[in-house]
């Protein structure tokens, strides 16, 4: 009998990375599926139109990379080309959440987080839950 591969928390990350986007995307569109850029307002479909998870401060910073104050819908452009209009989106964040928001997200991305197995499993079953509601 073929022994069972264990999860990496590579392989973890790329699964939450997935289902957290789709989440991210999909909360905010309409029922037509329709979502609008965060940072320069053009509206294209969640999952067809190449909109994306953006974040504010970058994935690298593990302890805000699944924080739904730091990533919000982007389109190609705004995410890719001109790397997620950070200013823009920082003061966007600011406006919807209260000033210093965005000071606020800084301050937690420069805080370390070490994700377990566990905790990757939690975040994964949570936000799958989520997406199931949404699509409903």
């Amino acid at each position: 009998m073929a022994k069972l591969k264990k999860p990496t928390v590579s392989s973890l990350k790329k699964k939450l990375d997935i289902i957290f986007s789709k989440y991210i995307r999909l909360k905010d569109a309409d029922p037509s599926g329709n979502v609008e850029c965060y940072t320069c307002g053009v509206v294209k479909q969640w999952e067809k139109d190449g909109m994306q998870a953006g974040h504010f401060m970058s994935r690298k910073h593990t302890i805000t990379r699944w924080d739904e104050k730091n990533v919000k819908p982007q389109c190609y452009t705004c995410n890719c080309h001109y790397y997620g209009r950070q200013y823009e989106f920082g003061l966007r964040l600011n406006t919807e959440y209260g000033e210093g928001t965005s000071e606020g997200l800084l301050q937690k991305s420069r805080q370390l987080q070490k994700n377990n197995i566990v905790d990757l499993l939690k975040l994964i079953e949570n936000f799958t839950k989520k997406v199931s509601e949404l699509k409903k």
